[in-house]
């Protein structure tokens, strides 16, 4: 989880040991940002950023116009985390359509219920469309009924993985949901792969191509 001065809480995804990337509009315009997960059951605070990098094209006034493209943070951290936190595979291609993908996030159960966040959820979302520089995404049953999963508050930045081979490997990042049950809005990671690769050499953190 992404706590920062401006509020929250968000979700993140580890990259290496003292690097997290989550979105942008998460730990925009804030100096205080900290990093929080769970240890034994329990959520502990684990370390504090020391430098936030977010994607040159993203833009906060341009998001509240509801231009979604590049929003990504990188989040170098003050120390490593424990070795129980592994980092993710980036995928090095694009997400195919119609693909499957797994939302893991610490976002509310349903809207305005802010008790139920800080708990990690897991579910399956299908790419539905893209729109521009982000992907569309529903649950599978929802187009002959009701939608019922989805990402809600708290799972901005959460991680979007495809099964490769039977492996997880990185392919977007939430942007936000509808209603905490409706379409679910990626970052798909591809077209920023090169800019991930150079900020993390940058932050002191090389992530394997």
């Amino acid at each position: 989880m992404v706590y920062s001065a401006r509020g929250g809480p968000c979700t993140g995804v580890v990259l290496a040991q003292d690097l997290v990337l989550t979105a942008a509009h998460c730990v925009f315009a804030t100096a205080k940002i900290t990093i929080v997960g769970p240890v034994a059951a329990r959520l502990f605070r684990l370390a504090d950023v020391v430098q936030t990098i977010s994607h040159p094209r993203y833009d906060l006034y341009a998001l509240l116009a509801k231009d979604r493209a590049a929003d990504l943070a990188l989040l170098k951290l003050a120390n490593p985390l424990r070795n129980t936190f592994g980092p993710a595979f980036l995928s090095p291609r694009p997400i195919p359509p119609r693909a499957r993908l797994v939302i893991v996030g610490y976002g509310m159960s349903t809207v305005g219920d802010r008790a139920t966040s800080g708990t990690a959820r897991m579910t399956m979302l299908i790419v539905n469309s893209q729109s521009g520089d982000v992907l569309l995404l529903s649950e599978p049953v929802s187009f002959g009924g009701t939608r019922q999963l989805g990402g809600c508050g708290g799972d901005s930045g959460a991680p979007a993985f495809a099964m490769t081979g039977g492996v997880p490997v990185l392919v977007g990042i939430v942007w936000g949901g509808d209603r905490c049950g409706g379409i679910t809005v990626v970052t798909p990671l591809w077209p920023y792969r090169d800019w991930l690769l150079e900020t993390a050499n940058q932050l002191g953190s090389p992530l394997t191509p």
